[in-house]
C-alpha cells in the first residue's frame, strides 16, 4: 500500500501518524491560570530537544476555531509548566486528565490529586508523580493553522527518593506509561540491554 500525504485529509494524517510513531513518551504538564488555578493535561507528541542547553519539545493542539486551549494559553502568559513522568499506576488518572473541561475546572481538583510547591517555577507539581520537570518556555513555534510546538527549559527536577543515581535512572524502577494510537496506551515490556556503540556512554 502506497499513500501520498498530500492527497489525504489532517484526520487522516492525525490518526496515521499518531499509528506510525508508537510507543511515545507522555508529558503530563501543569500549568497556572490567571486566577491561579492549577490546569493538568497530558502531551504525547513529546521529546527531547537538546542536551545543552536542556530543552524539551511538545505539540500543542488547538482549539477547532484556532485558539490556544487552556495547557498553551497558561504557558505562554506566564512562560512556566511543569512536566511529569507518570508511573504505570497513574494510567487511570493520565487518561482522565486528557478529557476537555472549562478554564474554571482545575483537573487536579476534580481528580483529587495532591500539590507541592516547585523550586523554580511559580507553577506547583504533583506530589505524587515519579518525576516533576520544572520548565520555562523557550519558544512557541507554528508549523501551521492546528498546533504549536513549545520548546521549553529545564530549570530544576523533583524525583522520588531511591530513583536516581549516579545521574541515571533505571527504567525498569520508574515504570514510565507510553501513548499508542487513539486512547490506548503502553507499559513497560521486556528490557534489553546492549554495549553502546562506542564502548561508552557519551559524558
Amino acid at each position: 500500500m502506497d499513500l501520498s500525504f498530500s492527497e489525504m485529509k489532517i484526520s487522516e494524517i492525525y490518526k496515521l501518524m499518531t499509528c506510525m510513531i508508537v510507543p511515545r513518551a507522555i508529558a503530563w504538564v501543569t500549568t497556572l491560570s490567571e486566577d491561579r488555578l492549577v490546569n493538568l493535561a497530558p502531551f504525547s507528541a513529546f521529546s527531547i530537544v537538546s542536551y545543552d542547553p536542556p530543552l524539551l519539545g511538545m505539540n500543542f493542539s488547538k482549539k477547532e476555531d484556532g485558539s490556544r486551549k487552556d495547557s498553551a494559553r497558561n504557558a505562554a502568559r506566564s512562560g512556566e509548566l511543569v512536566v511529569h513522568i507518570a508511573d504505570e499506576t497513574m494510567l487511570d488518572l493520565v487518561h482522565e486528565s486528557s478529557f476537555p473541561h472549562p478554564p474554571h475546572v482545575s483537573e487536579v481538583e476534580l481528580l483529587g490529586l495532591a500539590l507541592e510547591s516547585s523550586a523554580a517555577v511559580s507553577v506547583p507539581r504533583l506530589r505524587d508523580a515519579p518525576l516533576a520537570i520544572e520548565c520555562r518556555l523557550r519558544e512557541m513555534l507554528a508549523f501551521g493553522k492546528s498546533s504549536e510546538f513549545a520548546v521549553v527549559e529545564i530549570v530544576h527536577v523533583h524525583a522520588r527518593d531511591g530513583l536516581i543515581y549516579d545521574f541515571k535512572i533505571e527504567t525498569t524502577d520508574l515504570r514510565p506509561l507510553s501513548r499508542l494510537a487513539g486512547p490506548v496506551y503502553g507499559t513497560l515490556g521486556p528490557v534489553f540491554v546492549k554495549r553502546p556503540p562506542t564502548g561508552r556512554e557519551p559524558e
